[in-house]
């Protein structure tokens, strides 16, 4: 028999605890601006945290954050590429319109190693996927 969502919930409920901490709001919104550029939610990084002080480390991935199938993968793939080529079209506008008397300056010569990069990573992901 299917359990019902109320007790798949209140199992879930009775298997966790909610730990609250107060520290100094410098310290919160410092640590939420690292969890924002680390890419992970403040609560997994407590969480690592937690497991790692007991001695029970994990390396859970959460089906919101992972991409299990292949087709998933390639479908990830593909939305890249596409972002890539987009970013690729508007560096090479870009570098066409810099003024020929900046033809020869690092402002050029970043451009040209942006768009030479961009491509490359478009080749290596095109063989992936």
């Amino acid at each position: 028999m299917k359990a019902s969502i109320t007790e798949t919930r209140q199992r879930w409920i009775d298997a966790h605890a909610q730990v609250k901490i107060c520290v100094k709001s410098e310290i919160a919104a410092g640590f939420k601006s690292k969890c924002i550029a680390d890419g992970v939610s403040m609560a997994s990084r407590i969480r690592g945290f937690m497991e790692t002080e007991v001695g029970r480390p994990t390396l859970k991935i959460h089906a919101a954050n992972a991409v299990f199938t292949r087709g998933q993968r390639r479908k990830a793939i593909k939305n890249i590429l596409d972002l890539l080529e987009k970013i690729l079209v508007m560096e090479t506008l870009y570098m066409d319109n810099i003024p020929d008397n900046l033809r020869n300056s690092i402002v050029y010569e970043k451009a040209e190693q942006a768009i030479s990069s961009m491509e490359d990573a478009i080749n290596l992901l095109t063989d992936a996927y």
